[in-house]
């Protein structure tokens, strides 16, 4: 079995992971519309590499050294 301060503390991650996950997303929200808005009228190509290079820049973000532990942490949890 689990204790409740282990559970606790898996509750608390857990929000933190998704709370940056989402934040990612509010990015997203952010820069697409004015990537499409700048490549109206372009070369697909080019607007297709401005798009893709923020969300590399997302899925190759590394965590932070303060909050490794943690998601190991939850990660063990998982």
């Amino acid at each position: 079995g689990v204790d409740q301060q282990s559970m606790d503390e898996a509750r608390i991650l857990l929000g933190r992971i998704l709370d940056a996950f989402v934040g990612k997303f509010n990015t997203f929200k952010r820069t697409i519309p004015q990537l499409l808005e700048e490549g109206e009228g372009k070369d697909l190509i080019t607007l297709r590499s401005k798009l893709e290079l923020p969300v590399q820049a997302v899925l190759n973000l590394q965590v932070p050294a303060e909050h490794s532990k943690e998601v190991n942490d939850c990660k063990n949890l998982i």
